[in-house]
């Protein structure tokens, strides 16, 4: 997996699961050009206003943010180490307690 998120450029840390990256090929340039500026204001500034960032409550641990005004992402920090696990619609909010959302060490 390493070596798919080389191309990606996320930085050194920020880490993928397999979702996430199925869901960021299928966007457009454009939309992961706005996912990237809300990656790297994550890192910045986790509580920016305009990410309105918040916790899942049927998940522990998985956080989301608005990428826009019909995406979303799903993701969870340890320390300074970004996990990116989801990427899309409010659906992939909605169903994430449906699935084994295993969150793993970063």
């Amino acid at each position: 997996m390493k070596d798919e998120q080389e191309g990606i450029g996320f930085g050194e840390n920020v880490f993928t699961r397999k979702r996430f990256l199925r869901r960021w090929r299928e966007i457009s340039p454009e939309l992961q050009q706005t996912v990237r500026g809300k990656i790297a204001l994550l890192l910045e500034d986790r509580g920016h206003p305009s990410l309105k960032a918040h916790r899942l409550r049927k998940v522990r641990g998985i956080w989301e943010c608005y990428v826009n005004n019909t995406h979303r992402l799903l993701y969870k920090f340890k320390g300074k180490k970004l996990m990116l696990f989801d990427l899309g619609g409010h659906k992939v909010v909605d169903r994430c307690h449906l699935r084994n959302f295993s969150t793993g060490p970063l």
